[in-house]
């Protein structure tokens, strides 16, 4: 995990293996790092570890010529005395499986940068053109980096840096002398001009990171108010469960959420649904355990998105396909309608040993009380027959 607790890793998978490796005897922790071999390294080292296994890198040759030897590599030859074990796969040297999704900003706050930019430009060069005489050249640096700062706020790093530049050329031709061309006769002013530029994209870049982890950190802690709101359905008892899948239903704007249990893996045909709440698809023949919205899906095949829950069971969502940034939380909420719906069975077997328990109470009273009666004839009959069988009377 990162220290700015950004994470690229799938929380569903991460709790597979966090089940398998504790099947086998195993434990399983979780680190903070900057830099993955060497938080790994210091974790093998603190533990007292003698082996470490990692997989081969996916990554392209070329790639990791021009980034450095990754992280196998550097885990490699930075080790010492612990043992590494390169486990090879079908996927090495092919790069990733899925490209990576990209966190910039939207096209269309791009577009408005841009067209921020050409507004603000334009109005900017005849109002500094009316007060040449009463405004410096430094003055009117400070004002087009300030409409260079507000296009960053709009629009980001890449719109500011073409505005920077556009600035610049505007800068030298209206206001540099000798005005009205791009030669500039002052060596001051071509070192001014390039300081301009740089200071300009520099801020622009801290403004656009500054935005992005603005927005990161809004996203963050609207996923923990959500997942902390999810924690609490759990303490609903029976209604666990509706009240989870009518939350997710909230959560993601869909029109329906259901869950849907594998009754059998062999293939069917599409078109066979049976009675009730069992259907049949090309992955099988499953029932469907709840549901909230309307129009709920009877196969996995049937949605727009879908997530494993354990083995058998898939939450099945329908109205839109949800971003790749929803997907970790919907793994979140996947986990916790798993455990919902574990504590409905629980509950249920909970309710059917009632009835057994209190038959089995009966019995039991029924047996005491038989066992009561019946202990002082006994125990006379046993006292005569052994006076009878006694040769001394």
């Amino acid at each position: 995990a990162r220290s700015d607790g950004l994470a690229g890793s799938s929380v569903a998978e991460l709790a597979t293996q966090r089940v398998l490796v504790e099947s086998l005897g195993g434990s399983y922790h979780s680190i903070v790092g900057d830099d993955i071999p060497a938080a790994v390294l210091k974790f093998a080292r603190a533990n007292n570890a003698t082996q470490i296994v990692i997989g081969a890198s996916r990554r392209n040759p070329v790639v990791a010529a021009l980034t450095g030897p990754g992280t196998g590599m550097a885990i490699t030859r930075t080790s010492g005395t612990i043992d590494v074990h390169v486990i090879s796969h079908d996927y090495i040297g092919k790069g990733r499986v899925l490209p990576r999704v990209g966190r910039g900003l939207t096209p269309a706050r791009r577009l408005a940068g841009l067209l921020a930019a050409l507004v603000l430009l334009t109005a900017l060069v005849p109002i500094c053109a009316a007060h040449r005489t009463g405004i410096s050249l430094a003055s009117d640096m400070l004002l087009f980096l300030l409409a260079v700062v507000i296009i960053s706020l709009i629009g980001g790093f890449y719109p500011a840096f073409i505005a920077a530049i556009a600035a610049s050329l505007l800068l030298n031709y209206y206001f540099v002398p000798p005005i009205h061309t791009f030669t500039i006769s002052r060596a001051e002013n071509v070192l001014a001009l390039t300081v301009f530029i740089v200071i300009a994209s520099l801020v622009s870049r801290v403004v656009d990171l500054a935005a992005r982890r603005s927005s990161e950190a809004a996203r963050s802690n609207a996923e923990a108010e959500t997942l902390s709101t999810l924690a609490g359905s759990l303490l609903r008892g029976e209604q666990a469960l509706p009240a989870l899948l009518q939350r997710v239903q909230e959560t993601f704007t869909v029109t329906s959420v259901t869950l849907l249990r594998r009754e059998t893996q062999a293939p069917a045909s599409t078109g066979a649904t049976s009675p009730g709440t069992t259907s049949a698809g090309l992955r099988g023949t499953w029932s469907c355990l709840g549901s909230v919205g309307v129009d709920p899906c009877m196969r996995p095949e049937d949605g727009d998105t879908e997530v494993p829950v354990g083995d058998a069971l898939v939450l099945v969502l329908r109205g839109r396909r949800l971003a790749t940034e929803d997907q970790r939380l919907l793994a979140a909420f996947a986990s916790q309608v798993a455990v919902a719906y574990q504590q409905r069975r629980l509950a249920e077997a909970a309710e059917a040993a009632v009835p057994v328990a209190e038959a089995d109470r009966m019995r039991t009273a029924l047996l005491n009380a038989l066992s009561h009666d019946l202990r002082t004839p006994i125990a006379s009959a046993k006292a005569a027959v052994s006076s009878l069988r006694g040769r001394d009377v």
